[in-house]
């Protein structure tokens, strides 16, 4: 849109900002409900095992306890069988939380302890422990009903999860787009013959041991729900990013009509993918606490809170970790990239869905797209391991920042052995407007490509501010503290292909709307920006617009992932918009007498005539011309979106890092992280750089948090923020730039800016290392001891 805008792009106050910074926002564990029950989890103290026998009579005796649930008088919530270190056993339901707690003490379990197994290596060697104790206990894993993720168990070992779904593209068409997906016969994601590309290729770039730990603790607010079933009506307070996907969950599990279902998630808190279906997946190993306080609620027919502790919160929100990749890039000897090929192993612990719905996206965002401009032959091979280990979530990223650190690592390497500028070798390759983009997600109708790309001017930018020109090789490196500067592109899917989101806009005679969209915000300023694009799209003041969310009972929205409110909501919320002022100007042509609405616009509650704008009449007038009732009607226009094949968005960014390395200490010190993105348009200016502020919390991922577990019982050791050292502003100073590339699959132009920003951060970190001293760092953390061990010293 070429016309000026007078909301989008503009600093308004977040919506609901005033309510978060007053403390009057309410949250789940704020609601209190009259007669509200209270619950605690008993959990395991074995890595694996069987339960011989629970006895809940100490506490089912004790004064205040109204219930003791266990696989024996709620089975499908809680199991006969453990296996991780704190997988929940039993709940008791209480007056309150001290006597829920006190009598949680004295249910007894015992158990038969079996063999389990902490390290992914080990557990890929033949005769290991089998992390769920029996292979058959494997087959209610990985029947997933959302995901609809098709793998399958090694025959030679129950330990690996191997993925049968691998997408193969061909038949391009005489734009050279794919236009055909096979799947589940070929031997992995991608396109071409790598085989053929080795023999293209001038050079080969060949490296593995790269390891992506398990990282990003939970910085959220408190797992939990409360659960309240009246009237045949089960009512959830919930955190969550997809209520509508928690709902469809919570259907299947406890067998209620969808209709009776309401959940309402006003204030969710910090998210970064944790959210997702979170507390309703107690078949997959998840947590559960939705289900268990909702099946107690209704057992009892009393409102039932149910929240974990912080510890507790640390045993199910571990992000994301691989434990072995390596990468094989093949280029000509001019710099251009023939091919690549990819293989990944992940460490999923016993972690739920999310562990594998990462295989639907690891590495889409390099050979398939980043770098599909030159690369004629990809292939990625993915695999997972159990172990007895805590829970796995989706974090930002979703399985692209592990895959990113070999690739981009790599390419600095081709870039050394080619003699050519890092920065210059990716200008040569990444993608362009028209190339295959060929995101894993969701569906695929048709031939899917690059609607736009910034990667050129972010690149532009960030050089200039980083003064990339002054970067010198570790051969000149001397002294104690040496500098280094790194840098690696990032790129991550937005919107997959059949994404569906709807929304409601009304239209009062007063010249104020109403926007109706259940978009979850956690963080990333969602609701605001989808105010201003509802009041752009209306002509009216931003203070003018309200927006009604957090309720099911609203108009379905896709789950907030993926980077997808602004690209996939936001042009739901655009045509609803689009169709409420279609209705008002149709109503308003008799009274300015003119045939067609077209001539017609509104701005501030007036409507006027294009060719004479001083021929104007407020909103009410209008609606008084519906009738007798008419100020007190509404004009409703219905908006949906459904994301298709053909232009695809995506974020597209540039990482660069500067930092010194002490050769003596083996610490990173001056950490600064320079990001360049583009966003199509920042809708809201204030949320694109706070989010891109977020990668601190991935320095932390990098510079030394890990989880850890004792190897002889399983235990995680550091489920606290003292011995998890969560990053602050004070471990890295980060720069966000914005690069504003105009989107034509939005209306407004605008881009998903929530997630790239973590994917090239590790890769830049290693580069910017071996810039200072010369020497790869492949596993994160990068800790002082793994740096003097690769500089010798240890």
């Amino acid at each position: 849109m070429a016309e000026k805008l007078r909301v989008v792009g503009a600093a308004v106050r977040e919506k609901p900002g005033f309510e978060k910074v007053t403390g009057n926002a309410k949250y789940p564990n704020d609601i209190q409900l009259p007669g509200m029950l209270h619950g605690k989890l008993v959990r395991s103290p074995y890595a694996c095992a069987n339960i011989v026998d629970i006895d809940t009579s100490a506490a089912e005796a004790y004064p205040g306890v109204k219930l003791v649930m266990t696989y024996k008088n709620f089975p499908g919530h809680f199991f006969s069988s453990v296996y991780f270190v704190g997988m929940e056993v039993a709940c008791v339901i209480a007056e309150d939380k001290s006597i829920a707690e006190k009598a949680a003490r004295l249910v007894k379990v015992e158990y038969e302890p079996l063999p389990f197994v902490i390290d992914p290596e080990a557990a890929m060697r033949p005769g290991a422990p089998v992390a769920f104790g029996d292979k058959t206990k494997i087959q209610a894993y990985y029947k997933n009903q959302f995901w609809n993720v098709s793998n399958q168990v090694s025959p030679d070992n129950p330990n690996l999860f191997l993925y049968s779904k691998y997408k193969f593209w061909s038949d391009p068409d005489e734009k050279g787009h794919f236009t055909k997906k096979t799947i589940g016969q070929a031997n992995g994601d991608g396109f071409g013959d790598v085989e053929q590309g080795r023999k293209e290729s001038d050079i080969l770039i060949e490296d593995e041991g790269f390891k992506f730990n398990k990282a990003h603790a939970p910085i959220m607010s408190n797992s939990g729900c409360v659960a309240s079933f009246s009237d045949d009506i089960l009512t959830i307070y919930m955190p969550t990013q997809g209520p509508y996907m928690s709902r469809f969950k919570i259907a299947v599990t406890l067998r209620l009509p969808a209709n009776k279902i309401r959940i309402l998630s006003m204030y969710t808190g910090g998210a970064f993918g944790a959210r997702l279906g979170s507390g309703v997946e107690p078949s997959l190993n998840g947590p559960s606490f939705v289900t268990v306080a909702s099946a107690a609620s209704m057992k009892l027919g009393k409102p039932v809170s149910l929240f974990y502790s912080r510890d507790e919160d640390f045993l199910f929100y571990w992000g994301r970790g691989t434990f072995r990749s390596k990468v094989n890039v093949g280029f000509k000897e001019d710099g251009s990239m023939v091919m690549m090929d990819t293989d990944v192993w992940r460490n999923v612990s016993t972690g739920g869905s999310i562990g594998l719905g990462t295989f639907e996206y690891d590495a889409t965002p390099t050979g398939n797209m980043l770098y599909s401009h030159t690369c004629k032959h990809n292939r990625l091979r993915k695999n997972s391991v159990f172990t007895n280990g805590p829970g796995y979530v989706g974090w930002q990223g979703f399985g692209n920042p592990e895959v990113f650190l070999p690739v981009e690592v790599a390419m600095d390497e081709a870039a050394e052995k080619l003699g050519i500028d890092p920065v210059e070798l990716r200008r040569k390759n990444h993608m362009r407007q028209g190339d295959n983009y060929l995101s894993l997600a969701y569906e695929f109708s048709g031939p899917q490509y690059v609607a736009r790309t910034g990667i050129e001017e972010c690149l532009n930018v960030a050089t200039e501010k980083v003064d990339w020109a002054s970067r010198t090789p570790p051969s000149q490196k001397t002294g104690t503290l040496r500098h280094g500067k790194g840098m690696a592109l990032a790129l991550q899917q937005t919107g997959g292909e059949g994404m569906r989101s709807f929304a409601v806009v009304r239209l009062m005679a007063d010249g104020t709307a109403i926007l109706e969209c259940n978009y979850q915000d956690f963080g990333q300023g969602g609701r605001t920006s989808q105010t201003q694009l509802c009041a752009e799209t209306l002509g009216l003041p931003f203070e003018k617009v309200t927006i009604v969310s957090g309720d099911t009972n609203q108009p379905y929205t896709h789950i907030e992932t993926c980077s997808s409110g602004t690209l996939v909501q936001g042009f739901a919320t655009f045509n609803a918009a689009v169709e409420a002022k279609k209705k008002l100007l149709k109503q308003a042509t008799r009274l300015l007498e003119v045939d067609d609405p077209a001539e017609l616009d509104t701005t501030d509650g007036f409507v006027f005539a294009k060719t004479n704008p001083e021929v104007r009449l407020p909103w009410i007038a209008v609606f008084n011309s519906l009738g007798v009732m008419g100020p007190m009607l509404e004009i409703i226009g219905f908006g949906e979106n459904r994301v298709g094949a053909g232009a695809m968005s995506g974020e597209q960014g540039a990482t660069f890092v500067d930092l010194d390395v002490d050769t003596e200490t083996g610490q990173l010190c001056n950490i600064k992280v320079t990001h360049a993105q583009d966003c199509g348009k920042a809708i809201f200016p204030k949320a694109v750089e706070g989010d891109w502020l977020g990668i601190h919390h991935g320095v932390e991922a990098v510079v030394g948090a890990t989880q850890v577990l004792d190897p002889k019982t399983g235990k995680l050791l550091n489920d606290n923020w003292i011995d998890y050292p969560v990053a602050t502003m004070l471990d890295s100073e980060v720069e966000p730039l914005i690069v504003e590339v105009f989107d034509p699959t939005h209306p407004y132009g605008a881009a998903g800016i929530a997630q790239s920003h973590q994917n090239g951060l590790a890769a830049a970190m290693s580069n910017a290392i071996y810039n200072a001293i010369g020497v790869r760092m492949k596993e994160t953390p990068f800790t002082p001891d793994k740096i003097l061990a690769a500089l010798g010293k240890i």
